[in-house]
């Protein structure tokens, strides 16, 4: 299969968050399963079985998340895309991507050991309550350290699509970019 390199550099930033999205989500399915390994019953095809469910939920939820960037990335023109003040915000874009996932992860691991399952109704409950639970957080977990841990991290993916990952090769039509943003609206939903 051939990619097309025009359309791969306008939507390098999609594609790096995409693929740490379903890192980030078999990361976390991994820690809670060595977390829980004296707990688990299931065997090895139930857990390949578990996995291969997570990543397509995983696959439609990053579809769904980063459709406002590839709807931008299709739309912002030719002119605008290569300069400084682009660059910048897709940068915070990717940068806010990976501490937005990386809390989530981190937050879904705090909350399987203190109740032994992922995010429920237990955490909605927890939203009536904002205050107590704000208090609770501030009290019983090094929030400072984790959130700056979190921004280090962050950075660094960052640093790294930034040199590995992110393309400003802008040649692709804008037929390509319609199309490449006509099937980001469609895949989502099916």
């Amino acid at each position: 299969m051939k990619v097309n390199r025009e359309i791969t550099g306008r939507f390098s930033a999609a594609i790096a968050l995409g693929a740490f999205w379903l890192f980030a989500g078999f990361m976390l399915r991994l820690v809670l399963l060595i977390y829980s390994a004296d707990q688990i019953v299931a065997g090895p095809v139930e857990l390949i079985k578990v996995f291969a469910a997570g990543l397509v939920f995983d696959a439609a939820v990053a579809g769904q998340g980063l459709l406002p960037l590839l709807l931008y990335l299709a739309a912002v023109p030719r002119r605008f895309f290569n300069t400084r003040w682009n660059k910048a915000f897709i940068l915070l874009i990717v940068w806010s991507s990976a501490a937005g996932l990386l809390l989530l992860s981190v937050t879904e691991a705090y909350f399987w050991a203190e109740f032994q399952a992922r995010f429920n109704f237990i955490a909605v409950d927890y939203l009536v309550y904002t205050q107590e639970l704000l208090g609770m957080i501030r009290e019983g977990y090094p929030v400072k350290t984790v959130f700056a841990g979190i921004a280090a991290v962050a950075t660094l993916i960052t640093l790294l699509f930034y040199g590995k990952c992110l393309r400003w090769d802008d040649t692709a039509s804008l037929r390509g970019r319609m199309t490449v943003a006509i099937a980001g609206l469609v895949f989502p939903f099916e």
